[in-house]
């Protein structure tokens, strides 16, 4: 590097030597950045491309400080930060590592994209970040494999950043999505390691969290301990072989016994060192089934018969169930989105402190709830998805508590259909039993009602899979927010629907049962109609526009889609034909603007019987055009 001297005035007495960066030097470089006591010579434009705060202070900048004939542009951050900033404008991200030694880089880096408003970038690094602390449970299952040995040891990995210093990170950047796996990944930790910081790679100082983010990745850790104790006692301690069990004696007894005992091992942290992570214990205790004993052959078997095996993973899946729908573990993480967070960690990791020191007491922390009801209220549209999603799991649920309650009761059907007690096994079976609204009131009570066991010939579960399966796209397309098709629903399980009007009833039975619209479901007809003409432009909600021509038809959306219409010319007729081959005949001779005609008009075809979609849009043009 070469130092050299400049000022706004040479022959001033205070000059300052500023020293060269060599790596980011361009000869044809039009503007001089000063950070600290380095400078570097780069290109305007390419700055004031990728950044509009950095275009902003170009425009604004004091051209009286030059430094080898180009204007200077002094940033108040430090050279290194600024190097890796430069480095990430010029060649790009390839540079960059996501794992323990090239955090400091990766952290220096996304906290001056963000400040700098460079987007493109910025999104990048943490899509690449987000695949190991993702926001899905999928994700997160992938992530957790990935750290597992063939014998089903667990294995963190060591080369990933601390759990707190993504959590510092995404408080800096002002990135919420990265805290829930961070904060799971750091509440299975001890209570002291989690207190007591990680040591900054940088400063050789321990660095920890603030009072707010302490106290929720802790009640986080306490309520996942209190559902493994309660899944524990509920479904280990004690339990008792099936009346259908297929071993003698007391074989599957003793195993739920070795099984709730390695559970227990594991929850201490003998083996795993996760002392507090119910997902990973409930999978163990599901796997650990089917693993070959890990304790010896002297010692007792893990493996129950496949009866008992089979009621157990019905209890296993209604706890997950419970796990999601009662907030008990995962939404204190959550929480973190919604709490006010006192003061911002410094992305220079040179803060040892805990808390920021601004207030010595400790903040009121809110319930898991209430930054969800606080999200749900700034946003109407927001609510009544959630309402939605809400409903159907009510539902779901209430169904799988009635499997469970059949299950403890009565022997699996492959024992069951080959037992001589068969017979008079049948009565003891609790029904299963799923009310939905009848809508061609065939009850007086005007409630359909789905049972099995039936006492007639043929029964079937068929139906409980129907509902429970458009339940299922339902409830899928309400947390992704993307709207879906009943003829979508059809094609994804041709062979259990078998015809499009199964599907049809069933989502319009599940709307009047949970007291909704159909859109309000996220579900909607296929759109077949087709519009053609001039002077009719269609806005969409997701900022689309549709122009409608008179050469070929064009697909007319579903209402919930349109945000307007918006008339560029005059319109003076409608026509409205049945058939889609008289359409593209008048479209192939542009009859819509035909100049033998009083004036451009639109044709819609529904294409045989219409659809919903075009039914909805000749009512709103006959109600809102002139009509003469």
């Amino acid at each position: 590097m070469d130092a050299t001297d400049f000022s706004a005035n040479r022959h001033s007495a205070n000059v300052y030597t500023a020293i060269k960066y060599t790596d980011l030097y361009f000869k044809d470089g039009n503007i001089v950045l000063l950070a600290g006591m380095s400078y570097f010579l780069v290109h305007q434009g390419l700055l004031s491309r990728h950044s509009e705060v950095l275009d902003q202070l170009i425009r604004t900048m004091d051209n009286s400080l030059v430094l080898e004939g180009r204007p200077v542009l002094t940033l108040p951050d430090l050279s290194p930060d600024i190097t890796h900033f430069l480095k990430a404008i010029y060649d790009g991200i390839s540079f960059l590592t996501y794992d323990s030694q090239g955090f400091p880089t990766l952290s220096s880096v996304l906290c001056m994209l963000t400040k700098y408003k460079v987007h493109h970038l910025r999104d990048d690094i943490l899509h690449a970040l987000s695949a190991s602390w993702p926001t899905t449970l999928a994700q997160w299952d992938a992530r957790e494999t990935s750290m597992t040995a063939k014998d089903g040891t667990y294995k963190p990995l060591d080369s990933l950043p601390h759990p707190i210093q993504i959590i510092r990170l995404a408080r800096e950047i002002d990135y919420p999505p990265l805290l829930p796996s961070a904060m799971y990944d750091l509440s299975r930790t001890t209570p002291r390691q989690v207190a007591f910081g990680v040591e900054s790679p940088i400063t050789d100082r321990y660095v920890g969290l603030t009072y707010t983010d302490l106290l929720t990745v802790l009640k986080g850790r306490e309520r996942a301990s209190r559902f493994l104790s309660t899944f524990i006692v509920d479904e280990l301690e004690g339990r008792q072989p099936s009346r259908s069990c297929l071993h003698r004696k007391d074989t599957c007894r003793i195993a739920f016994e070795a099984i709730m005992f390695e559970l227990l091992r594991d929850i201490g942290g003998i083996i795993s060192n996760l002392t507090s992570d119910p997902l990973y214990a409930m999978s163990e205790a599901e796997k650990m089934h089917i693993r070959d004993d890990p304790l010896g052959s002297e010692a007792p078997s893990m493996k129950p018969c496949e009866t008992c095996r089979r009621e157990f993973a019905v209890a296993f899946y209604i706890h997950g169930v419970d796990m999601d729908l009662q907030d008990s573990t995962v939404n204190a993480q959550v929480e973190a989105f919604h709490e006010p967070h006192d003061g911002r960690v410094r992305s220079s990791d040179s803060d040892s402190d805990i808390s920021d020191g601004q207030n010595d007491e400790l903040p009121e922390v809110q319930d898991a709830d209430s930054g969800l009801e606080e999200l749900v209220e700034d946003n109407e549209e927001d609510s009544s998805r959630f309402e939605a999603i809400q409903k159907i799991e009510q539902l779901a649920l209430k169904f799988l508590e009635q499997l469970v309650d059949s299950q403890r009761d009565a022997r699996v059907d492959a024992v069951v259909n080959s037992s001589p007690a068969a017979i008079g096994f049948r009565s003891k079976y609790h029904k299963l039993e799923l009310h939905l609204a009848d809508r061609q009131k065939t009850s007086s009570e005007g409630i359909r009602c789905i049972r099995y066991p039936l006492k007639r010939r043929g029964a079937s579960l068929k139906p409980f899979a129907q509902i429970l399966r458009v339940m299922d796209f339902a409830h899928q397309a309400l947390v992704d927010n993307v709207s879906l098709t009943k003829r979508d629903m059809y094609y994804k399980d041709v062979p259990l629907f078998k015809v499009q009007g199964t599907v049809d009833r069933l989502v319009d039975d599940l709307a009047v049962t949970l007291d909704l619209e159909r859109a309000d479901l996220k579900i909607r007809a296929a759109s077949k109609g087709l519009l053609s003409g001039t002077g009719l432009t269609i806005h969409l909600l997701g900022g689309e526009t549709i122009y409608i021509n008179d050469l070929e038809g064009t697909l007319i959306p579903t209402g919930e889609t349109i945000e307007r219409f918006e008339l560029v010319g005059n319109i003076s007729w409608i026509l409205v034909v049945e058939k889609e081959a008289v359409f593209q005949t008048l479209c192939r001779f542009q009859f819509a603007s035909h100049p033998s005609l009083p004036g451009p008009g639109l044709i819609i075809t529904g294409k045989g019987y219409p659809d919903v979609a075009t039914r909805q849009l000749v009512k709103t043009l006959s109600d809102n055009l002139p009509t003469q």
